[in-house]
C-alpha cells in the first residue's frame, strides 16, 4: 500500500509544487491542505504518514499539529519562508522555503521509512 503525504498551506502555488516535486521523486499518494483544520477534519477519516506542514498560515499556525492527539505519532516537518520566525526548538523538522528537491527528498524519505 502506498504511503500518504498530506502537505498544509495556505498558497496554492507551494501545496502544489510540493506536491509535484514529491511524485515525480517518489512512489507516494499526495493530499494537499489549505489550513490546519481542513487537514484535520480529514485526518479524522485518513492516517497520513508524513505532514509537511507550513508554520505560519492566516487562519492559524501549523505549530499546533505538534499538541494534536489525532496526529502525535505522525512524523512531521515544519516549512516555513519566515527566517526570523522559525523556532529554535531542536526537536522539530524544519525546512526553509523556497524548497528544493534535493533537500525535500533528503528529509521525506526517511521519516517515510520509519513511519507505519
Amino acid at each position: 500500500m502506498r504511503k500518504i503525504i498530506a502537505i498544509i498551506d495556505d498558497e496554492l502555488v507551494v501545496r502544489e509544487t510540493i506536491k509535484e516535486m514529491l511524485l515525480a521523486s517518489i512512489e507516494v499518494d499526495v493530499e494537499t491542505f489549505c489550513s490546519v483544520d481542513e487537514f484535520l477534519d480529514a485526518a479524522a477519516a485518513v492516517s497520513f504518514n508524513l505532514i509537511l506542514s507550513d508554520i505560519h498560515m492566516p487562519s492559524g499556525s501549523g505549530l499546533i499539529l505538534v499538541e494534536n492527539e489525532l496526529v502525535k505519532e505522525t512524523p512531521l516537518i515544519y516549512m516555513s519562508g519566515f527566517s526570523d520566525f522559525i523556532p529554535k526548538d531542536e526537536s522539530l523538522t524544519i525546512l526553509r522555503k523556497p524548497l528544493t528537491i534535493s533537500k525535500l527528498i533528503e528529509v521525506v524519505e526517511p521519516l517515510l521509512k520509519k513511519s507505519a
